[in-house]
C-alpha cells in the first residue's frame, strides 16, 4: 500500500492538482467516497484508478502562514472511509499538524541562532579590526570604522571581510 500512496501522491504533485493538493492549500478535507463517479479531478482519478485506488481521504494540515501539509489516506475499495473513521483521521491529523509545527519552529530557531552566530561574530571581527587600527593610528573608534569602510570600498569587498583579513594577517605575527 505504501506503494500506491507514493504514486498518487507523485501524480498530484506531477499533475499539480488533486485532493491532497487542494486540501493542503485550502487546509480543508477532501473524501472521495467513488473514484469511479469522482469529477473535481479528472486526470488524476483516471490515474488512481489505474494504480488501484477507489477511495481516498485527504485533510489540510495547518502548519504555518507559509507551510501546510496534508494527511493522505487511500483505499483500494470505495466507500472506505466512513464518519467514524474520517473522525480519528482528524484526531491523528491535528496531532500530526502539531508535530509538524514544532519542528518547522526547531529549524526556524536553529536558522536564527545561526543567523546571530555569524552576526556576532562578525561585529567581534570588526570591533577587534577597529582595534587594531586604532592601535596603529592612535585614532578613535569612529575615526577606524571609516578606515575600515573605505578600505572595504576601495577593494569592492564588505568590512566584515577587509576585517578579517586584518584581524587574521596581525594575528599570524
Amino acid at each position: 500500500m505504501r506503494g500506491l500512496a507514493l504514486a498518487l501522491d507523485e501524480s498530484q504533485y506531477e499533475l499539480g492538482l488533486g485532493p491532497c493538493l487542494q486540501a493542503a492549500a485550502a487546509t480543508t478535507i477532501e473524501s472521495i467516497s467513488n473514484m469511479a463517479t469522482e469529477s473535481r479531478w479528472p486526470d488524476w482519478t483516471a490515474r488512481a484508478l489505474q494504480a488501484g485506488a477507489r477511495s481516498s481521504l485527504s485533510i489540510g494540515l495547518p502548519i504555518h502562514a507559509t507551510i501546510g501539509g496534508a494527511l493522505n489516506l487511500y483505499a483500494t475499495e470505495p466507500h472506505a472511509f466512513d464518519d467514524h473513521t474520517i473522525a480519528v483521521a482528524q484526531t491523528f491529523a491535528s496531532y500530526a499538524s502539531l508535530a509538524m509545527a514544532n519542528d518547522h519552529l526547531d529549524a526556524a530557531w536553529t536558522t536564527l541562532s545561526r543567523h546571530i552566530e555569524a552576526a556576532m561574530d562578525s561585529g567581534a571581527v570588526i570591533e577587534q579590526a577597529k582595534g587594531i587600527i586604532m592601535g596603529d593610528r592612535r585614532c578613535t573608534a569612529d575615526e577606524a570604522f571609516t578606515v575600515l569602510t573605505t578600505m572595504a570600498r576601495s577593494t569592492t569587498r564588505t568590512v566584515r571581510d577587509v576585517a578579517r583579513t586584518l584581524v587574521d594577517r596581525t594575528s599570524a605575527c
